[in-house]
């Protein structure tokens, strides 16, 4: 199998795709400023605190109280043997902690959060606090996994603990030993800049699900793989996290914009798609719910060679390959209930749970099928590490009164940030772009981000206008000279600011 990691770099954003075989099965999103992810350590202060649930409710400013079960906390870890302390007794309200986001809020509830921080690499994973070695379960053999054990109890000593992860088996116990360090050393650095304070809620003091570190850690190790980048600094980045590794992917620069090569704009509208087209006709129906994700499987325009029998069975069978795909493309989590066309034999409803879970084993998210329920759906579970494609990227739909989705101002903002470098280009020294009242809200509130991604990714000057009618942007017009631009924005009498 070859695999391709894309990664486009545009004005205000960073995503990238996963292809394998030369098709998207993976969208690599960066978060917004405003977003929370796991494996983020942020300053949190305790707003709330209560007994009966054996919890602490946090500000970590992202606008929901993060949730901190006193299981998670470091003095919960070090009590004395036999002892079950309530949770006032182990924090305090209006207290500072160092937390590291396990779970990321969704528009209903807020972030899970711990006290017992990690630190990830590329064969490892350091624990300043947990006080145990563990070892990848995918290593060759338990003989292999015993021995890195008992050499990770001597490359840490108390409180400390570490994972060793499977890439590790192979490698030189020196090169791991090195990257240990190294993440010790992150450590310090984080745990200084938290006692120094100055900071307040919500201050991000370490942040590995950045996209450029979740690639570097990920896939740098891995062969048969490309990583293609059309920025010149993320190539620079890239190449120097590459350096250290013996044998993995390749790094490798294009000069043409990696959207327009492999098609993300067309490929990403077909991901948000409700519907979707089998190979042989049928189609599928995802509908996310508050509560779970619901999959509807039709045979659509297949109706067989033989009977109604073996209809369902191909089709099923179809589905099957293609729900495990899409729910990895769209980052589905959760609860999962699928329809597959009823079926009246065992052993075909066998067959679709197993082609079901053999296409699963593809996800790098942990994925459980239960099989068939009593009411004849299939149960199975996606976990949770982040918000959905959908929950990214789209708002619910104020006209329809919620039946639809639209654009979210972040995704407009990044469609908007194409459409500029694309007009920027040929020797055009100025662009008039129009925008709607709440796509200039948005510009106005990021101002400072997005009048820096102008400046630093634009030779032209961005002369913006609003108006209330749709779409949401529109290039009103280009110029060689600035001053024309301005005329023209004059003569119309619209105030305007320019980035």
């Amino acid at each position: 199998m070859s695999r391709t990691i894309a990664l486009h770099r545009g004005l205000f954003d960073l995503r990238g795709a996963v292809l394998e075989n030369e098709r998207i099965v993976e969208w690599l999103m960066d978060q917004t400023q405003s977003e929370t992810e796991p494996g983020m350590l942020v300053i949190g202060q305790v707003e709330a605190i209560h007994d009966g649930m054996e919890a602490a409710f946090v500000d970590i400013g992202s606008g929901k109280r993060a949730y901190l079960n006193k299981t998670e906390l470091k003095s919960w870890h070090h009590r004395e043997e036999g002892q079950e302390p309530a949770i006032s007794s182990l924090v305090t309200k209006g207290a500072y902690l160092l937390l590291e986001i396990t779970r990321a809020g969704t528009d209903t509830k807020g972030p899970k959060v711990t006290e017992m921080i990690s630190f990830p690499g590329k064969y490892s994973v350091y624990l300043p606090f947990s006080s145990y070695i563990a070892v990848s379960k995918k290593m060759s053999s338990n003989r292999t996994r015993e021995t890195w054990r008992e050499w990770g109890k001597k490359a840490v000593s108390e409180p400390e603990g570490m994972i060793i992860r499977t890439h590790a088996e192979g490698e030189a116990k020196e090169t791991i030993a090195e990257e240990i360090k190294l993440l010790q050393e992150k450590y310090q650095e984080v745990e200084t800049a938290f006692h120094q304070g100055g900071g307040k809620a919500g201050t991000v003091l370490f942040d590995p699900s950045r996209l450029l570190a979740r690639v570097a850690r990920d896939y740098l190790t891995a062969e048969d793989t490309q990583v293609l980048t059309d920025h010149h600094d993320d190539y620079r980045w890239l190449k120097r996290e590459r350096q250290v590794i013996q044998e993995g992917a390749a790094v490798n620069f294009s000069k043409r914009s990696l959207s327009e090569v492999f098609g993300f704009d067309q490929a990403m509208h077909q991901t948000l798609r409700p519907y979707v087209w089998l190979p042989n006709g049928g189609s599928i129906l995802i509908e996310a719910t508050e509560a779970m994700t619901v999959v509807d499987v039709n045979s659509g325009r297949y109706t067989g060679k033989e009977n109604l029998r073996q209809t369902a069975y191909i089709t099923n069978l179809a589905a099957a390959k293609v729900i495990a795909r899409e729910l990895r493309l769209r980052d589905v989590s959760g609860i999962v209930l699928i329809d597959f066309i009823d079926m009246e034999e065992d052993q075909h409803r066998e067959d679709v749970v197993k082609t079901l879970k053999e296409a699963c084993k593809k996800d790098r998210t942990m994925v459980q099928v239960a099989g068939f329920t009593s009411l004849g759906l299939v149960e199975m579970t996606r976990k949770k590490t982040r918000a959905s494609l959908q929950e990214r990227l789209l708002d619910t739909c104020g006209i329809c009164q919620g039946k639809g989705d639209v654009p979210g101002e972040a995704e407009r903002l990044y469609q908007c940030g194409e459409a500029l470098m694309k007009a920027g280009l040929d020797g055009t020294e100025a662009i008039w772009l129009e925008v709607n009242p709440s796509l200039l809200e948005e510009i106005n509130h990021r101002f400072g981000d997005v009048h820096e991604a102008v400046t630093g990714g634009l030779t032209a000057a961005v002369y913006v206008t609003s108006d209330a009618g749709e779409p949401a942007f529109s290039i009103r017009m280009t110029a060689e000279n600035e001053d024309a631009v301005k005329e023209r924005i004059e003569r119309q009498e619209k105030p305007w600011i320019r980035l």
